[in-house]
């Protein structure tokens, strides 16, 4: 069996997925895009990492070792199609949570590698404040602070066909371009920065992405959707700036909720994480 991690030198992924394989003893080569011009045509690699296995991709992100196992033990399920009992659930009685992102199938689950690392882009403490100053627990008034289990089940939601609401990551894309929340969307702050953002461009996010109406010069919030949004974490600003603009036009309290923890506490969680998708 011939094993391929196609990545770029700079992936923060590429080492944990490194480690999964050599904990589950699978022999595997490393391969990287600045480097293999080639294996970047014939595999048409857009992301990183990518898994390559006897010359089918086989993965186009980061996999969870649950999938890794599926992939490589047969003897891992009990049943075809049987996904292999998690030691490392997410609460004692939901081990995963599958949802669309980008059109596919993305099971979000815990790392199960039990001497796994926090993703080194994560793991500084310490950041230049201001900018990166530590955010309150409440953002403003009606305002919702959320962690990760309600993050998932408005996910839930979503995959279900709810189109009420959407899960946003207002990061920046060079930060979204190392992983991102699975079935969320980008959103960069920057674009949807109320009074100092292009107008135009903001216009069409509000009515285009959030379902925001304008009637007679005004905003009318009557369908607009439900958001979920988050950024770094605790110490990134990107969320909170564009929550507060939001407000200030009018947006509805009740309907924006803030994941405080980002993907700070994401990673932190060793939750599964996905390459980003164009909205």
């Amino acid at each position: 069996m011939n094993v391929m991690i196609v990545a770029t030198k700079t992936c923060s992924h590429r080492p944990n997925l490194e480690k999964e394989l050599e904990h589950l003893q699978i022999p595997y080569h490393t391969y990287f895009v600045e480097d293999h011009a080639d294996l970047v045509e014939q595999f048409a690699i857009r992301h990183s990492p990518n898994l390559i296995v006897d010359g089918d991709v086989v993965f186009r992100k980061q996999p969870t070792e649950a999938e890794l196992r599926a992939l490589f033990d047969p003897k891992a399920s009990t049943r075809p199609g049987a996904s292999p009992a998690l030691e490392v659930k997410i609460t004692g009685d939901l081990a995963s949570v599958d949802v669309l992102h980008g059109g596919q199938k993305v099971t979000i689950a815990r790392n199960q590698n039990q001497d796994n690392l926090v993703n080194p882009a994560f793991a500084k403490t310490s950041r230049k404040c201001p900018p990166f100053c530590i955010q309150p627990a409440e953002l403003a008034p009606g305002v919702k602070t959320i962690a990760e289990l309600e993050v998932l089940q408005f996910l839930k939601q979503i995959d279900a066909g709810d189109g009420s609401c959407l899960v946003i990551d207002s990061r920046t894309p060079d930060w979204v371009e190392r992983g991102t929340i699975p079935g969320s969307v980008n959103i960069p702050w920057d674009t949807l920065d109320i009074g100092k953002s292009d107008p135009i461009a903001v216009r069409d996010i509000l009515e285009q992405q959030l379902s925001v109406q304008r009637q007679g010069g005004f905003w009318n919030f009557d369908g607009a959707k439900t958001l979920v949004m988050f950024c770094n974490g605790a110490w990134c600003g990107q969320s909170p700036t564009n929550i507060k603009g939001l407000l200030t036009i009018g947006y509805p309290a009740h309907k924006l909720f803030w994941y405080r923890g980002g993907m700070q506490d994401w990673e932190n969680l060793g939750l599964t994480t996905a390459q980003p998708v164009n909205t």
